[in-house]
């Protein structure tokens, strides 16, 4: 009796082993149907109430080339005399010019040194590429971007001084390269910020082209471009509307225009380079913003592509173009 209770025992044992397995079996198998975990990990950290007000989720339809007629028809006179008082007004130009695109498409922004303009593609989680050229000690907006939007596949730093600003880009896992760029390949004057980060010098330098540094950065997209190149930003704005066979896609790009009036004839001729580039119909000025340097006014300008298909995709599908 003793060894037929031990085997009823046994026996109870094994059959609740065997349910457990079982029922462990059935679970598994319709997970492997039916998977409950998300395909997606969403960070937790970013409020989507929040994102939606800069990204929403299905905006209107807004037409691309209404807001590039009437920002041609305010540079119209870019080669006249009235082109100072548009320059002098050039934030509010641009902003009832983007008016019909207010409530679609949102760009966000992060401040540091002075704002930076970005707008998120469809998720929190979206994968991007961003480039400062000219870091001038100080890449705090890109440090709020990447923490916000983490899933940044490469961001390069580019600056004439490697001194202190290399490592601002590499502690926070970036690329950093020692050049100067220009509009293209050369050796000509450019204005320096020295080591300590003081006081700007003129010197004799070696250009690198805008597309030849995308190049050299191993890079096919740059989702993100931030440009403060103290001057050179004329002749880079100009080289946008001859642009080369084989220029590489940029989605969006801020760029501190400096003073016109003070960086000779390129600079004199902003607002019909603005014309010009408007006319071809690829970078539309989205956004500007005026500071005033004792007796000089920059404009932080925002452009973004409205031609390629892959940015107007992934950052504004609401444009018609």
């Amino acid at each position: 009796m003793r060894y037929f209770g031990n085997y009823s025992r046994l026996v109870c044992v094994l059959t609740v082993v065997l349910a457990v397995y079982s029922v462990y079996t059935l679970i598994h198998l319709l997970t492997l149907r039916s998977p409950t975990v998300p395909e997606e990990v969403v960070d937790t950290s970013i409020n989507m109430t929040q994102f939606r007000e800069v990204r929403p989720e299905t905006p209107p339809t807004v037409s691309a080339e209404d807001i590039f007629d009437c920002l041609i028809e305010k540079f119209k006179d870019g080669d006249s005399f009235a082109a100072a008082i548009t320059w002098l007004n050039l934030a509010n130009i641009v902003k009832n010019c983007r008016q019909p695109a207010d409530t679609s498409v949102m760009a966000e922004t992060f401040v540091g040194d002075e704002p930076k303009f970005f707008i998120p593609g469809p998720t929190p989680s979206f994968d991007y590429t961003m480039m400062t050229l000219g870091i001038g000690h100080n890449i705090e907006a890109e440090k709020k971007i990447l923490q916000k939007y983490k899933k940044c596949s490469k961001y390069v730093g580019v600056d004439p001084t490697k001194e202190f600003n290399e490592k601002l880009v590499t502690d926070v896992g970036g690329q950093f390269m020692e050049l100067t760029v220009g509009a293209k390949d050369d050796v000509s004057l450019a204005n320096i910020l020295n080591v300590e980060g003081t006081a700007y010098h003129w010197s004799n330098v070696t250009h690198t082209s805008l597309q030849g540094v995308i190049k050299l950065a191993n890079l096919d997209k740059v989702d993100l471009m931030l440009i403060d190149v103290e001057g050179a930003e004329f002749d880079i704005l100009d080289s946008f509307i001859e642009p080369s066979k084989n220029q590489s896609t940029i989605c969006q790009f801020n760029v501190e225009i400096h003073s016109p009036w003070t960086n000779g004839v390129r600079g004199a001729d902003i607002i019909h380079t603005l014309y010009r580039l408007t006319k071809k119909r690829e970078f539309m000025l989205f956004n500007a913003e005026a500071i005033q340097i004792k007796h000089e006014v920059f404009n932080r300008c925002f452009f973004i592509n409205i031609k390629d298909p892959y940015c107007v995709q992934k950052y504004y599908p609401s444009f018609l173009v």
